[in-house]
């Protein structure tokens, strides 16, 4: 059983839980998982408040969390049976953004790595910021650099997840806060800023709120859903230079769509709305 659970992430024969404890600080939790069942292995405090998502590394050894609530990101290191060893660094984030409401102060929202596993892109709601730091590889043991880069999303937008194109030229940022998805291109080392895409229709009025976004395995469509008033998925296609083209914005047939995901051949997608408590197959 896991208490409140916001967010899993799987690998192999492994998953793992956030959970988000009101008033206090959350905890994620590591289960394995054979012939359908779950068998709980160990918990460990996330390191902040309404900790929102969790992802592993793609060798298995180290699992990044976001806690929302308390501006931070923890990393955990992984033993090979899948058990949370211990919380190998804690990354505290100070300060605001433009928004008095939503960015009074940091909110991280996200820490993905790259699809390589060199990079950790940590997503800050509240400053409207991405850090983004080298993992670093001693022998068969992972950690983070120190110092971090840093690039900035458009203000008041609030980067809440991100996703890459297969050979990470361009990365996609969905800002919640406005319904939008911004596009970088890679310039040697460094994130150049390209674009702002609606994901909204034209002539769209109401509150948003930019959830979860997808890239197809061919590379070819993204995907990302709105919440607030609109309740929408968008369809785009990707071109060569790495702008988006909208295809179609289509209804959910619920409220709150915060997730979705793909069939594993690609033919299906599915979404989950949170309000409504339903899932819907496109």
């Amino acid at each position: 059983e896991s208490k409140d659970p916001s967010f899993l992430a799987r690998n192999n024969n492994f998953i793992y839980a956030v959970n988000e404890v009101p008033n206090q600080e959350g905890t994620v939790s590591a289960y394995s998982f054979k012939d359908g069942h779950l068998t709980f292995l160990n918990s460990l405090p996330s390191g902040g408040e309404s900790p929102c998502f969790v992802e592993v590394h793609p060798k298995g050894s180290l699992l990044a969390v976001a806690n929302y609530t308390g501006g931070s990101a923890a990393l955990f290191d992984l033993e090979s049976n899948g058990v949370l060893s211990k919380r190998a660094r804690l990354i505290q984030h100070e300060g605001k953004g433009v928004d008095p409401v939503r960015q009074e102060k940091p909110h991280v929202h996200s820490t993905f790595f790259s699809n390589k596993g060199d990079k950790l892109y940590v997503q800050d709601l509240g400053l409207d910021e991405i850090s983004i730091y080298p993992v670093n590889k001693t022998g068969n043991a992972y950690s983070l650099a120190d110092e971090s880069e840093d690039i900035f999303t458009p203000a008041g937008g609030g980067p809440r997840h991100i996703v890459f194109d297969k050979k990470e030229k361009f990365l996609y940022v969905v800002l919640e806060m406005t319904g939008q998805i911004a596009s970088y291109k890679k310039d040697g080392d460094a994130w150049m800023y390209q674009s702002t895409f609606d994901i909204n229709p034209e002539g769209f009025k109401g509150s948003n709120g930019g959830a979860d976004m997808k890239i197809s395995a061919d590379g070819k469509f993204l995907y990302a859903t709105n919440r607030g008033d609109a309740n929408t998925i968008a369809t785009f296609s990707v071109e060569k230079d790495g702008e988006l083209k909208k295809i179609a914005n289509l209804s959910v047939k619920g409220k709150g769509p915060r997730n979705f995901n793909l069939s594993p051949d690609g033919k299906y997608l599915l979404v989950a709305n949170q309000y409504t408590n339903n899932i819907v197959l496109f």
